[in-house]
Formats: C-alpha cells, structure tokens, sequence
C-alpha cells in the first residue's frame, strides 16, 4: 500500500509504502530507503512476474506510479 501526501503540495509525494508478506509486515520510509526501493524493491518484488502482488483502493497509487 502506498501513502501519499497531497493536501499541501503541488506533486505528489511518496510518504510510506506498506508492504505484507505471511510472516511479516513492513512499514518503509521512502524519504531513507528510495535507492534501496528503486534498485532492490521495484525489480526484484514489483517487476517480478512470480510474485503475487494484491492491490486495494489503488486509484491514486497507480495515477503517482506512472
């Protein structure tokens, strides 16, 4: 799931991405962690076609992510 902070702002700004697994779930900050989100998390979990990735309320997730 991803956060985003628009009410004061003329972009949007990524402000926290959820991520649950069966174990566990993490709570990222995107501002500390963007190479580690754009080199690692984005090619190897978003891109991947193996993974299983379940979307809800998405609408202004996928508008940002273009």
């Amino acid at each position: 799931d991803f956060e985003f902070h628009i009410d004061h702002c003329y972009t949007d700004i990524l402000a926290l991405l959820q991520v649950d697994t069966a174990k566990f779930n993490f709570l990222i900050d995107p501002f500390k962690t963007r190479n580690q989100i754009m080199e690692i998390f984005v090619p190897q979990v978003l891109e991947s076609t193996t993974i299983l990735k379940l979307m809800c309320g998405c609408d202004n997730d996928v508008i940002i992510s273009v």
